[in-house]
């Protein structure tokens, strides 16, 4: 089959929708911790991590190209109710949880650039949302259209920030063979875990199997399978530069070997950033807090040398919240501004691709049989509402939400997602026998979804072990765990174990055929 770019063009939209979650402001925090607390020491994990989420996203564009279906709606459909209850409950959490940190991102950005207050700015980015969303009503290009506005504004933003510094190369590309070690384990650990966002999955599904298409003519399926696949290998490459802009910015502003070497990892940050943030300033010597009062630290407190400049700072953890103020302290304030807005365009792109994603999982999950302006409404209220309180609520002293829960209920929610998605993808039932999962990308698949499982669930189980636990919440969280187990055991073990047995009595020669088969074609696309 010779590759037709005008045949490409067609295709294109559906990558570039699911790539903005890898730019959201929960990965931009990531990256800028990445960078800011190791230098580039975690450039090969992040190439690594993308290169795994380019893999999955092929298999979830692949399901929902060859069936016309999305992901959620095989859920549905292969498992037994109250298992795909518990499969929609977990994944809508984790949808509310990422748009909660999205909107709350696109808040600080707005108060950076006009000085609202943080409450204010998550009320008008949940309506703007809503707003932004009704662009499908004249149209999916439309739709297209705007996300290239704000990828386009948000690239050039952080390519202006990147300018500003400058990179010792030498020591970025030494870095793509990445070097793990005891200083650097966790900003790897953090890197490569949440390599994947749940609801990509299944907004990916969704979105290709709403393409029109002619499912019956295998070569038709096949070009779609392959352009698919370009497509979203192209938005992710270029979204993957973004990235290492973003990290090789802070990295080179903030860095300083003897921050990143704390029990509590830090950033070198400017005096004016450090001691007005509201978070403990730490002396790297002895390892503890120094004292700061007043907006004063004591003299015995050592300072730190900040990344190229070699401006005097102070070892302190760097968030989200604090990185506009860090970026005007030290590069200006264009370099606080064009931040601002590359996180406000970051933030509401996905904020949106978030509640598509919701609109799409209730759907498929929850049939409602309402006219589909109802629906649409309805499935977009319910994905963002809650969001939205929930980020209103939640804001303290300083504007800043604690992530752990959010990236909690982001670890739960993968493997339920994941385990699916290579279950349905290596069916022959549900893909038929020319589009199966061959046999090295079943192999693949397999080993790369057990990796991240195993550790989304450490930082689960990190997560639970570092909560102070009163009677009642220890009752309620183990009773939850229980149920969760148990739905992860049956949907890895027991539900392809009953489908492969039952294959077996259907057609013995089938299942032979397909556990043999390489299906190279399969494999290479």
């Amino acid at each position: 089959m010779r590759f037709s770019w005008t045949k490409f063009m067609r295709y294109v939209g559906p990558g570039w929708l699911v790539s903005v979650a890898y730019i959201g402001p929960s990965s931009l925090e990531a990256r800028l911790q990445a960078g800011a607390y190791t230098n580039f020491d975690v450039l090969g994990v992040l190439m690594l991590s993308f290169g795994v989420g380019f893999f999955f996203q092929v298999l979830a564009a692949r399901l929902g190209t060859v069936t016309g279906r999305s992901l959620s709606e095989h859920c549905s459909a292969e498992y037994p109710r109250p298992v795909a209850l518990v499969l929609w409950l977990v994944a809508e959490a984790a949808i509310i949880g990422c748009d909660v940190h999205e909107i709350l991102g696109s808040a600080l950005a707005l108060h950076v650039l006009t000085g609202i207050p943080l409450w204010s700015g998550c009320l008008v980015i949940g309506c703007a949302t809503f707003a932004f969303l009704s662009l499908h009503v004249l149209g999916v290009r439309y739709v297209e259209a705007f996300f290239t506005v704000l990828l386009l504004a948000m690239g050039l933003c952080f390519v202006v920030d990147f300018g500003l510094v400058k990179v010792d190369w030498a020591d970025a590309i030494g870095s793509v063979v990445p070097l793990i070690t005891d200083v650097n384990a966790r900003a790897a650990m953090n890197t490569l875990g949440p390599a994947l966002v749940p609801h990509n999955l299944f907004l990916h599904s969704a979105l290709v199997a709403l393409r029109p298409l002619n499912r019956r003519d295998r070569s038709a399926v096949r070009a779609a399978t392959l352009y698919a696949s370009v497509e979203v290998g192209v938005a992710l490459c270029t979204i993957f530069v973004v990235n290492v802009a973003v990290l090789g910015l802070f990295a080179d502003a903030f860095y300083a070997a003897p921050c990143s070497v704390l029990p509590d990892q830090s950033a070198c940050l400017p005096p004016a950033t450090a001691l007005y943030s509201g978070s403990p300033v730490y002396n790297y010597y002895s390892l503890a807090p120094c004292l700061v009062l007043n907006h004063t630290v004591s003299d015995d407190c050592p300072r730190c040398a900040m990344g190229h400049t070699q401006m005097y700072g102070y070892c302190q953890p760097l968030e989200l919240v604090d990185a506009g103020s860090a970026l005007r302290d030290t590069l200006g304030a264009p370099a606080a501004h064009a931040w601002a807005i590359a996180l406000l365009a970051a933030g509401q792109a996905s904020t949106m691709t978030a509640t598509y994603a919701g609109q799409f999982v209730m759907e498929g999950f929850v049939p409602l049989r309402l006219p589909a302006w109802q629906r649409i409404a309805i499935t977009r209220v319910l994905a963002l509402l809650p969001a939205v309180m929930l980020a209103v609520s939640a804001l303290d002293n300083k504007g800043a939400i604690h992530p752990t829960s959010l990236h909690v209920v982001q670890s739960l929610a993968l493997p339920l997602a994941l385990v699916p998605l290579v279950t349905l993808t290596s069916s022959r039932s549900v893909m038929g026998k020319g589009f199966i999962n061959g046999a090295r990308t079943r192999m693949a698949a397999i080993v790369l979804a057990g990796v991240l499982c195993i550790l989304n669930l450490y930082d689960v189980g990190s997560a639970i072990a570092a909560v102070v636990w009163t009677s009642a919440r220890s009752y309620a969280t183990t009773g939850a765990m229980v149920v969760y187990v148990m739905v992860l055991l049956y949907i890895t073990l027991l539900a392809p174990l009953c489908a492969w047995r039952a294959s077996i009595v259907e057609a013995p020669e089938a299942i032979l055929e397909s556990l043999l088969d390489t299906n190279e074609d399969d494999d290479a696309a």
